[in-house]
C-alpha cells in the first residue's frame, strides 16, 4: 500500500535538525529531574512521573527526527518523485515508514543471498547470469530499503559479486571499463551500486563502504564512481587510493580508471576540494605531469583540466578550499602552468583567497605553509604571475611576521606575537618563503618595498635615549625590524644568487632599516646622496634629509662589501673564526655611525648606560641570523 507524501526538503531539514536537537536535551534533563526527585523524597507529590514523561518526549523526538530524514532522502529519489512549485516535492511512497521500507529490503535481498549461496556450489557462469535476474527492484534508491538489502546481503558478498562480474565480462588488459563494458555494468549491476550510493550516503552501511574501500581494486571502485553518484566521503576516501593506484599510468592503452575517477570529481567539486585538502601527497600524485598530459582516452586532458578549475575555484568558501588551494600551489609543475585553464584558474583562486577580507590572512599561512614546505625553490614561486600575487600579500602582512619573530627572538617581547594564526608557521617556513619569493627580482623588490614601509610606519620615538619612552619605543622598532631583516637575511643565504647581487641586498636589508632610524633619530642634516635608489628612498619618497657615506659607496666596485665585518664573515668566509666577533663588529659599526651622527647634528652624546642598551639590542637583533648562515658556509 503506497502513501502520498509532500514536503519542502529544504524546510524539512531545518524541522529534523531542531527535532534532533531537542531530543538531545530531553536525557541530560531527564537525568537532572530524576536525581531532583529522588532527592526530594517524600516531599515530592505521589505519583509524579515527571521524568518518565520527558524520556518519552525524548524517544518521540528521536523517532520523528529519524522517520523525517528517511522521508527527505526517500523522496528526492523514489521513483516517480516530481517537484510541484518552488522547491515543494510530492511523491507516492511504497512503504509508509523507514521500517517498512527496510524489511522489504531484507526480504529482497534473501533472495540474492540463496542465488549467490547457489552458484558458489556450481559456480558456472550460466548460474551467475541467472542470480543477475534477481536485481530487477526499482526501489534501491530508497535509502532505507537499500540499507535493509545491503546489510542482509553482507558486505563480502556484495564486493565478491562486483568482482565476479568483472571477471566475466571486462578485457582482462584493460585500465577500467571502457564506455561499452561501463553501460553493460550498469545494466546488470546498476541495482547494487544504487543502493550502495542511497544507502552510503544516509550514513546506513559503515561496514560494506569500508570493506570496498579496503578490498576492491581499481576497476571496482572506478566502476562504482562512474555507474552513480557517490556520496562526498565515498569519493574522498576511495580518491586516496585511486590518486595512487590510478595516476602512474604510462603505457600506450586507454587509461579508462583515470577517466571515470575525474569524471566523477568533475561531477562533485567540493569532494575534489576535500581530496586535494586531505594531505600534500595526495594533491601531488593527482596534479603531476603524468595525469596532467595522460592524452588517452581522447578528451581526458580536458576532463582533468576542467575537473581541477572547479576544484580551486567553486564549492563553498571554507578551510577545506583555502587547503585544498594550498596544496595545489604547492604541487605547481611546469605542465600545470602550460595549461592555460589550469594556470588561470590557480591565479583567480589565490587572488580570491587571499584578497579575501576577513580570511585573507589565515589563506595566506595556509598557502605558506604548503609552499615552504617545497623547500627554497618551490616551483609555484617561480613563475612571474604567482609570485607577484604572493609577494605582494607577503608584503602586507610583513607588520605581523615581524612582530612574530621578534616575539620569538626575544622571550620578554613576546606580548608582541599577534596570535592571529601565526603561531603556525615556524621562522623556518618563513625563510622559505621569503626565500622562494625572492627567486625573483620583482618579488624581492616587493619585499624590500614592504619593509621600507614597515621602517616608515614605526614609532621610534623622538631620538632621546635617556628618556625611557623614546627608548623603549626605540627598542621596539628596532626588534621588529631587526627581526624581520633576519629573515630576510637568511633566506638571501638560502637562494642561488651571484654574488654582487646577494650582496647588495645583505646590505639594504642588514643595513639600511638600522641606517634609516639612525637617521631619523639623529635628525641630520641635508646632505649628497649618491646613490639613485637611496636617494629616492631617503629624500624623495620618505622626505628624510641624509649624509650618507655609506650611501656613497654603495655604487663604487671597491670591495666595500667585503669590508663590512658582517658581509666579509658571511661572503668571505668566517675570518675571525666565531659567528658572535662578526656580531660584534657588526655593532660596534652601528653604534659609531650612530655616535657620528649624533655629534654632527649637535645632540648629547649617550650616556654608558645606553650605550650599553643599544649596542647589546643590535647584537642581539642579527645573532641567530649570523650564525645560521655561517653554518650553512661551515663556519
Amino acid at each position: 500500500m503506497t502513501e502520498f507524501v509532500g514536503l519542502n526538503p529544504g524546510a524539512a531539514t531545518k524541522l529534523a535538525t531542531a527535532l534532533k536537537t531537542a531530543a538531545e536535551s530531553a536525557g541530560p534533563l531527564k537525568g537532572a529531574l530524576s536525581g531532583g526527585i529522588a532527592e526530594a523524597g517524600a516531599a515530592f507529590p505521589s505519583g509524579a512521573r515527571g521524568s518518565e514523561q520527558i524520556g518519552q518526549c525524548g524517544t518521540f523526538l528521536s523517532d520523528s527526527e529519524r522517520d523525517l530524514k528517511w522521508r527527505i532522502q526517500t523522496i528526492q529519489s523514489v521513483p516517480g518523485a516530481r517537484r510541484v512549485r518552488d522547491d515543494f516535492r510530492v511523491a507516492d511512497f511504497p512503504y509508509s515508514s523507514a521500517d517498512a521500507a527496510k524489511r522489504a529490503g531484507e526480504d529482497e535481498a534473501q533472495k540474492l543471498k540463496d542465488a549467490w549461496a547457489a552458484y558458489e556450489k556450481d559456480p558456472r557462469m550460466s548460474n551467475f547470469d541467472e542470480m543477475l535476474k534477481l536485481l530487477k527492484s526499482d526501489q534501491m534508491k530508497d535509502p532505507a530499503f537499500a540499507a535493509g538489502f545491503l546489510n542482509k546481503l553482507g558486505h563480502k558478498a556484495y564486493g565478491d559479486i562486483m568482482a565476479k562480474w568483472m571477471e566475466y565480462n571486462k578485457d582482462p588488459y584493460g585500465k577500467g571499463l571502457t564506455p561499452k563494458e561501463l553501460e553493460e555494468f550498469k545494466k546488470e549491476l546498476g541495482p547494487l551500486v544504487d543502493a550502495f550510493a542511497a544507502a552510503d550516503a544516509a550514513g546506513l552501511v559503515p561496514d560494506l563502504r569500508k570493506h570496498l574501500l579496503t578490498t576492491s581494486g581499481p576497476d571496482v571502485m572506478t566502476a562504482l564512481l562512474a555507474a552513480a553518484p557517490q556520496s562526498k566521503e565515498f569519493i574522498v576516501e576511495a580518491g586516496k587510493y585511486l590518486a595512487s593506484a590510478v595516476t602512474g599510468h604510462t603505457g600506450p592503452e586507454d587509461n579508462w580508471r583515470l577517466y571515470w575517477f575525474f569524471k566523477a570529481l568533475d561531477g562533485n567539486p567540493e569532494a575534489f576540494q576535500a581530496l586535494l585538502a586531505t594531505d600534500q601527497t595526495t594533491a601531488d600524485r593527482l596534479l603531476q605531469p603524468l595525469v596532467l598530459e595522460e592524452g588517452r582516452p581522447p578528451g581526458l586532458d580536458a576532463l582533468v583540466s576542467g575537473a581541477i578549475a572547479k576544484a580551486l575555484t567553486g564549492g563553498f568558501p571554507g578551510p577545506e578550499r583555502r587547503k585544498a588551494l594550498a596544496h595545489a600551489a604547492a604541487a605547481y609543475t611546469d605542465s600545470f602552468g602550460k595549461d592555460p585553464v589550469l594556470k588561470k584558474a590557480l591565479v583567480d583562486a589565490l587572488n580570491t583567497e587571499l584578497g579575501d577580507p576577513k580570511t585573507g590572512r589565515e589563506a595566506f599561512q595556509t598557502l605558506a605553509k604548503a609552499l615552504s614546505a617545497r623547500g627554497l625553490k618551490p616551483a609555484a614561486l617561480g613563475d612571474a604571475e604567482i609570485n607577484a600575487i604572493v609577494a605582494k600579500h607577503a608584503a602586507t602582512w610583513l607588520p605581523e611576521i615581524a612582530a612574530l619573530t621578534a616575539s620569538r627572538n626575544d622571550k620578554e617581547l613576546g606580548y608582541l606575537n599577534p596570535g592571529k594564526g601565526w603561531d603556525n608557521l615556524s621562522e623556518k617556513d618563513l625563510t622559505n618563503l621569503i626565500a622562494g619569493i625572492f627567486q625573483r627580482p620583482e618579488g624581492r623588490q616587493t619585499l624590500s618595498d614592504g619593509m621600507r614601509l614597515l621602517t616608515g610606519s614605526l614609532d621610534m620615538g623622538g631620538g632621546d635615549l635617556n628618556n625611557p619612552e623614546d627608548r623603549k619605543k626605540f627598542t621596539l622598532a628596532m626588534a621588529q625590524l631587526g627581526a624581520l631583516g633576519s629573515l630576510m637575511v637568511g633566506a638571501v643565504h638560502d637562494i642561488d644568487l651571484k654574488e654582487e647581487e646577494r650582496r647588495k641586498i645583505v646590505v639594504e636589508t642588514l643595513i639600511l632599516p638600522i641606517d634609516l632610524t639612525i637617521g631619523r633619530l639623529g635628525k641630520l642634516v641635508p646632505g649628497e646622496v649618491s646613490s639613485t635608489i637611496w636617494k629616492n628612498l631617503l629624500e624623495e619618497r620618505l622626505k628624510w634629509p641624509v649624509a650618507g657615506n655609506l650611501a656613497k659607496t654603495l655604487d663604487k666596485e671597491d670591495n666595500f662589501f667585503q669590508k663590512l665585518p658582517l658581509i666579509g664573515g658571511l661572503f668571505g668566509g668566517n675570518e675571525n673564526g666565531e659567528a658572535s666577533d662578526l656580531v660584534i663588529e657588526l655593532s660596534e659599526e652601528h653604534m659609531k655611525a650612530y655616535e657620528d651622527r649624533l655629534k654632527a647634528a649637535g645632540a648629547p652624546p649617550l650616556s654608558p648606560e645606553d650605550r650599553v642598551l643599544l649596542k647589546n639590542a643590535i647584537q642581539g637583533f642579527y645573532t641567530e641570523a649570523v650564525v645560521d648562515a655561517l653554518k650553512k658556509r661551515g663556519g
